[in-house]
Parts: C-alpha cells; structure tokens; sequence
C-alpha cells in the first residue's frame, strides 16, 4: 500500500469507509472503487 497525504487529504476517510463498508473476506470490487471515487481517487487500468 501507498499512502500519500497532505493537507486536505481524505486518505483517513477514505480508509475508515472502506473498513466499516467493505466486509471480511473477498472484497466486492465496484463498491471498493466507488469508496475511492468519493474519496477522490482516481483508479486507472
């Protein structure tokens, strides 16, 4: 993992989404990346 953070940073949000949204286990991928999109991530492929 790579955490890059600033001011302004939504990193600690967007890590807290994804632990109380995201199950144990296989994790369901468009709800991981529509977390990241409303945290302001960008994902290219």
């Amino acid at each position: 993992m790579l955490e890059i953070t600033g001011q302004g940073s939504l990193a600690a949000q967007m890590f807290t989404a994804i632990n109380n949204e995201i199950p144990a286990g296989p994790p369901d991928i468009p709800k991981v990346l529509e977390i990241l999109k409303r945290n302001g991530v960008t994902v290219a492929t």
